[in-house]
C-alpha cells in the first residue's frame, strides 16, 4: 500500500513539474507568485509529503500550486486526499476457523478440570444479585458525565485551533492581490474618440470657408468574460492592430503563444518592458502565463493590464463580423 501511495505521488508531481517547465517558470517565480517555500514546491513536484508540517499543509500546498499553473487544483486536492485516507486505514486479520474454536475434544476437557464452586447460602445469593455495591452505583454516573465534559472541551478546542491555523494561513499565502482593472467587464464599451473634435461650445463662423469639420470615428472594443480563464475583445470593423507590451521591473517576463488569423506566429518567453505588434484581419489568440504584467491595446484604444494575479488566460482579439459568420 504505501508503495503505491509513493508512486501516484510521485505521478502528480511529475505532472506538477512539467506544467510549470512547459510555461517558462522557475521554482524561485512561483515562490514569488504564491509565498510558498521554494523547499516546499519542490517537495511537491518530488511527490515528499514529508517534508512539509504535515499532510494539511502538504494538500493545501498542492492545491495552490496546481491552481496558479492553470490546473484544477481541487482535482490534485481530491486525489491526495483519497490517497491518505487508503494509507490510514489497518489492515484487518482473520483467524482462521480452525484456530477460532477449540476441538471438541479439547473443550471438554476445559469443562472437566474447572472446580466446582461451593454453594452460598440462598438469603446471601439472592440479597447479593438483587442489591448492587452502593459505591459503584454512586461512581458511575459520575465517570460518565466527566467522559461527556472532557470530549466537549477537547473537540472546541480542537474546533478553534483548526480555525485559527486557516484563518492565518489564508491572511499570509492565499489572501489575492489587489491590481487595477484592466477593463470593464461584464460587455462593457470602450469608447475613443480619434481625429479632430471641436471643443464645447465653438462654432464655425459663416465665410470662414464653408468646410464642414471632420466627423468624429470612435473605435468601440466590447469585452466579454465566458468564463475566469478566457476574456474576449470585439471590434466592429477590420482589421486587428494589437500592441502588447510585458512592465519594467524584476518578475515581469511573461510566456505567450500568438496566433493570427489561425496561424502560429510567435511562441516564447518575453523579457520585462518588452513590446510586441501584431495584425491580423479576423481574429488573434493569445495565451499567456503572466497576464498580470501584460498591457495591451487594441486599435490605438488601452485596454490595460491583461488580467488580475492568477493562472494563465486566454485572451482573443476578434472582428465582430467575423464572429457572426
Amino acid at each position: 500500500m504505501a508503495g503505491e501511495v509513493t508512486a501516484k505521488l510521485k505521478e502528480m508531481g511529475a505532472r506538477i513539474r512539467a506544467r510549470r517547465e512547459s510555461l517558462g517558470l522557475s521554482i524561485e517565480d512561483v515562490q514569488e507568485k504564491t509565498k510558498i517555500r521554494s523547499k516546499y514546491l519542490l517537495a511537491i513536484e518530488e511527490g515528499d509529503d514529508s517534508i512539509s508540517p504535515g499532510k494539511a499543509y502538504f494538500r493545501v500546498f498542492l492545491k495552490t500550486y496546481a491552481n496558479f499553473l492553470g490546473l484544477d487544483g481541487l482535482e490534485f486536492s481530491r486525489a491526495y486526499e483519497e490517497l491518505t485516507e487508503a494509507e490510514s486505514q489497518p489492515e484487518v486479520s482473520r483467524e482462521s476457523p480452525s484456530s477460532a474454536a477449540p476441538a471438541p475434544g479439547v473443550r471438554a476437557t476445559r469443562l472437566a478440570e474447572k472446580k466446582p464452586v461451593p454453594e452460598q447460602p440462598r438469603g446471601q445469593d439472592e440479597a447479593a444479585r438483587t442489591e448492587p455495591p452502593r459505591r459503584n452505583a454512586r461512581q458511575r454516573p459520575r465517570r460518565r458525565g466527566r467522559s461527556t465534559r472532557g470530549s466537549y472541551r477537547k473537540f472546541l478546542l480542537a474546533a478553534l485551533l483548526i480555525a485559527a491555523i486557516g484563518w492565518g494561513f489564508y491572511a499570509l499565502i492565499l489572501r489575492p492581490h489587489k491590481s487595477a482593472p484592466s477593463a470593464v467587464p461584464g460587455g462593457a464599451r470602450y469608447n475613443q474618440p480619434s481625429g479632430d473634435s471641436q471643443a464645447p461650445g465653438a462654432s464655425k463662423e459663416p465665410g470662414s470657408g464653408g468646410q464642414k469639420p471632420p466627423e468624429t470615428t470612435t473605435v468601440t472594443v466590447i469585452r466579454k468574460d465566458p468564463d475566469n480563464s478566457t476574456t474576449v475583445f470585439q471590434v466592429a470593423k477590420g482589421p486587428l492592430e494589437l500592441t502588447f507590451a510585458t512592465t519594467e521591473g524584476k518578475d515581469s517576463d511573461c510566456w505567450v503563444r500568438v496566433m493570427a488569423d489561425g496561424k502560429v506566429i510567435l511562441e516564447r518567453t518575453l523579457a520585462p518592458g518588452e513590446t510586441q505588434k501584431i495584425r491580423a484581419e479576423r481574429e488573434i489568440r493569445i495565451r499567456a502565463g503572466k497576464p498580470w504584467v501584460l498591457k495591451l491595446e487594441l486599435n490605438g484604444k488601452d485596454l490595460g493590464m491583461a488580467g488580475p494575479y492568477g493562472p494563465v488566460k486566454d485572451l482573443v482579439f476578434t472582428v465582430e463580423s467575423a464572429t457572426t459568420q
